[in-house]
């Protein structure tokens, strides 16, 4: 039994994260009439000939629907946490369904639609339903909003034939301005570092290419702010900047419970998203998403489980493609992965009572490098002859700082967390044109003004 509840699990995770979710949590699917992932109670609104509930907060004017009749849902209250005893009665009402009729009812008021897959795990070893679920930040924040905006204003979202795109003054990304936007945002390549992982690219040649979770992070809350101010109308950009500012808090790895309240403030400003997109009309429900919804909860789940950046699904999706890669057996593929993770666990607890066994720990030195202390080691290329200095305020200062008027220059740095940053001495020796520059440094002057005044400056 448990052995089956492992494979199916690995299964589940293994599979698109829209269709895998709702079999792991046994709830209804994200266009449900509760499609809410946290059970906050929060009920969406139907649109006419749509078989999708939409998480709209506000009551469409003029609406003829009772499914979308209900009154406002207030998104400035701090939402409900998941509750283990709602859960419990709720699902109980759909198991106790009397028949097929009964359980559509029941199913629809209560957002369950069967036993979550991981009830059958031993009691007591675990978090129990629905309190062991929490967010996905990779798909909410880098792809769901990425893939909702960036069509937003690009217009590019459907617009009933009731509805009239020149009324949508947000519509910027359009013709040339689109492709120009295109090209600054793939020049800004040379200027991210290997360690932020992917740049974007060009996102008027590729966002519909397999735009990676990374391109959407890096597109819309490292270089938004600046990109979009130049292209989209002062009141949309500014609003968009309330959620940059959100997501640069929540996803930090410490995170104080001021800074929470700050964040959840900002996030819930930007949910005012449905005066400035959806303006409570019925032909604009589909602008909101799940996604907008869910990002009420993302303040509350720090406090909960702890900081955003450790809810990010990059960790799942590089293990899955880890073990995946290791798959050997293609007769029983999902036996084959429950022992290669049975076996890969049993390495990493060995490595933990035993750290003399991890090769990966080993601190020597590589060689012809310089450890220059406090965990920075300098790595070649370096100069084989000391070279003198050139220009004379670099002169001044070093000879003051040191005593020297000679130096030997070393292309690379070990950083203590792991990374390697180049010098410029290093990266002026690539012939690449498009070379991702590494130097980037930050710099902290001290100023003494007065035996009593001290002024701090940081330079990136």
């Amino acid at each position: 039994m448990k052995e089956t509840i492992l494979t199916r699990i690995f299964f589940l995770f293994a599979t698109a994260d829209a269709l895998g979710l709702p079999e792991i949590d046994g709830r209804v699917g994200h266009h449900g009439t509760h499609g809410c992932r946290m059970s906050c109670g929060m009920k969406g609104r139907h649109k006419p000939n749509s078989g999708h509930y939409y998480a709209a907060h506000l009551r469409p004017s003029h609406s003829l629907v009772e499914d979308s009749n209900h009154a406002d849902f207030n998104f400035r209250v701090v939402p409900n946490l998941p509750s283990v005893q709602s859960y419990q009665t709720n699902l109980r009402t759909v198991v106790n369904s009397a028949n097929q009729t009964d359980y559509e009812k029941n199913r629809k008021q209560t957002g369950i639609s069967k036993p979550s897959i991981l009830t059958g795990l031993k009691p007591g070893m675990s978090l129990p339903v629905p309190r062991c679920f929490s967010l996905d930040l990779m798909h909410l924040l880098f792809i769901n909003l990425g893939e909702l905006l960036v069509p937003l204003w690009r217009g590019t979202l459907p617009c009933n034939p009731s509805d009239d795109r020149s009324t949508w003054d947000w519509v910027t990304l359009t013709g040339d301005t689109w492709i120009e936007h295109g090209k600054l945002v793939a020049a800004t390549t040379k200027y991210f570092p290997s360690s932020f992982h992917r740049p974007p690219r060009n996102p008027a040649e590729k966002i519909s290419s397999g735009y990676k979770a990374t391109e959407y992070f890096l597109y819309l809350f490292g270089l938004g702010p600046a990109i979009f101010r130049l292209v989209l109308p002062k009141k949309y950009w500014t609003h968009f900047c309330k959620l940059v500012h959100a997501v640069h808090v929540i996803t930090q790895r410490r995170i104080s419970q001021a800074q929470v309240r700050e964040a959840h403030f900002y996030l819930t400003q930007f949910v005012e998203y449905e005066h400035m997109y959806y303006q409570r009309r019925m032909t604009r429900l589909h602008f909101c998403r799940p996604c907008l919804h869910t990002l009420l909860h993302t303040a509350p789940e720090v406090l909960r489980v702890g900081p955003g950046a450790y809810l990010t699904q990059f960790t799942m999706e590089r293990a899955i493609g880890d073990l995946g890669g290791d798959i050997r057996q293609p007769s029983n593929i999902f036996g084959n992965l429950c022992q290669i993770a049975l076996r890969q666990s049993q390495i990493n607890a060995l490595k933990t009572l035993c750290p003399e066994l991890d090769s990966t720990l080993d601190h020597s030195t590589p060689a012809h490098s310089l450890d220059i202390g406090q965990g920075y080691i300098l790595l070649r290329p370096r100069d084989r002859r000391a070279v003198s200095l050139s220009g004379i305020a670099i002169f001044e200062t070093v000879r003051n700082a040191i005593g020297r008027t000679t130096i030997s220059r070393w292309g690379r740095l070990q950083l203590p967390n792991g990374q390697v940053a180049r010098s410029r001495y290093k990266e002026d020796k690539s012939t690449r044109s498009n070379q991702r520059i590494s130097r980037n440094v930050k710099v902290l002057f001290i100023l003494k003004f007065s035996s009593h005044t001290n002024l701090s400056i940081t330079l990136i």
